[in-house]
């Protein structure tokens, strides 16, 4: 199979635009950590007051969301009554009060942060322990950081909290909570837009891992493999996430949420089956030309499966959308604004068939013992019309099959190419349908093409 890239590459944007303003402030009367934290976009704000003192955070440290006034204040309290007064934003300047459940008043003062500047607020949730934690932090123009972690829908935090975080990028921190110094990845909130929390598979559970492997064939049985072949397992949040698992046979769990999950762009690599699983809320599931057969649960709500050309970054930072066959794993593009991938359906080398229960008067009894709903059947359409026409009889173009239960609709290239198909798989045999139909319409024009 050769490779191709269709159309000209795109230059993947790295910074996205946005109207926000990051403002920090000291408090006058508070430990010397303690800080608090605004962005202010298009009206609306979100504030978050922390330190690194443990008795401060339990009584004080607090979020807060919704949108300034007429006069430019924020204003909020939160669930058990810490309230945010007379937050004041003109101009460059940030101003106000905080009263906490000890009826404690602590003033503050700050500025806005400058353009270039390391300074700003973060935020990061991901799984911890049983539950979630959300991690917020302040790094202020002068170097000062100081963050919480408090356990997602409770007042109660983890501590200590590390008073070094580790920078991973301009936009991004590790902080190290608990006693075992857990890293946390937060992020600079650079937009009150809706966010999706993007995870990656590690690849990193291999043969050539020699923690995993031994690297002496006689201290591993002969040989034996003892890897799980670059399966990753990879846990959503509450929140809406973007799970993509890379290489290997991967577990994808958006747990609650509307989320989008990629099995990975494997290109053919001999281990691509994966499981997804969107969980509840309305999810996104997206296969690409070059992963394998996969099983694919969308769970409770109205649940989307996307095939075609996956969006990839190549080594000169373009975004490409090919079809590869050198078994390694690609780069999904992420739009830096929207931070979606993109799907090219409409240019893509092949076609949907769907299996169902009207297929075949035992398709009921098949799929139920199989414990899915459908299949969905990907063909390659070069190999697929010389099939058909008679021109060679070794290759009907199949190339995967995704096995499929709580999937609502299904976008896939038309049999002839060049356009897109909707089909609404709850009608048996699925009928055509539009994009203005789907409760994720917006969402879905963002990412296909």
């Amino acid at each position: 199979m050769d490779n191709f890239i269709y159309s000209e590459p795109q230059p993947v944007a790295s910074v996205p635009a946005t109207n926000a303003k990051s403002y920090i402030a000291k408090f006058d009367n508070g430990p010397a950590s303690a800080r608090i934290g605004l962005v202010v976009e298009d009206g609306k704000f979100a504030v978050y007051v922390c330190s690194l003192d443990d008795a401060f955070n339990l009584t004080t440290a607090r979020w807060y969301t919704g949108e300034l006034d007429a006069e430019g204040h924020a204003k909020g309290v939160s669930a058990d009554g810490v309230e945010l007064l007379s937050a004041v934003v003109n101009g460059d300047i940030f101003r106000g009060t905080v009263t906490n459940t000890a009826k404690e008043t602590f003033t503050f003062t700050g500025a806005i942060v400058p353009a270039g500047s390391p300074a700003g607020l973060f935020r990061g949730i991901e799984q911890y322990g049983e539950g979630e934690v959300i991690v917020g932090a302040v790094l202020d123009i002068d170097g000062t950081f100081a963050s919480t972690a408090q356990i997602n829908g409770a007042i109660e935090f983890v501590s200590p909290i590390s008073p070094e975080p580790v920078k991973l990028s301009a936009n991004s921190l590790v902080v190290r909570i608990g006693t075992s110094a857990e890293p946390i990845t937060v992020g600079r909130v650079t937009t009150l837009a809706p966010a999706i929390h993007p995870q990656i598979g590690w690849d990193n559970n291999f043969t050539g891992n020699s923690l995993v492997q031994p690297q002496d064939p006689a201290l591993a049985g002969g040989g034996i493999n003892q890897s799980l072949d670059f399966g990753d397992v990879l846990y959503g949040t509450s929140e809406a996430d973007l799970l993509i698992g890379r290489l290997g046979l991967d577990v994808l769990l958006g747990n609650e949420g509307d989320d989008v999950l990629i099995g990975g762009l494997e290109h053919f690599h001999p281990q691509r089956s994966d499981r997804k699983f969107g969980g509840p809320g309305n999810d996104i599931l997206i296969w690409g030309v070059g992963d394998g057969s996969d099983l694919l649960d969308g769970g409770p709500g109205e649940d989307v499966l996307i095939l075609g050309l996956v969006g990839e970054v190549d080594d000169a930072g373009q975004t490409i959308f090919r079809l590869s066959n050198d078994e390694q794993a690609g780069q999904v593009f992420i739009d830096p604004v929207s931070q979606l991938p993109a799907v090219d359906v409409t240019n893509a080398p092949g076609f949907c068939g769907v299996i169902d229960d009207s297929s075949d008067a035992n398709a009921p009894a098949q799929f139920e013992s199989l414990g899915v709903q459908q299949l969905v059947r990907f063909f390659l359409r070069k190999q697929a019309d010389a099939f058909e026409g008679g021109q060679q009889s070794d290759d009907n173009g199949l190339r995967q099959t995704m096995h499929i239960k709580d999937i609502e609709f299904l976008i896939c290239p038309t049999r002839a190419g060049g356009a897109i198909e909707i089909l609404d798989l709850t009608a048996s045999p699925p009928t055509a349908t539009e994009l203005s139909a789907l409760a994720l319409n917006q969402r879905l024009q963002l990412i296909v093409r």
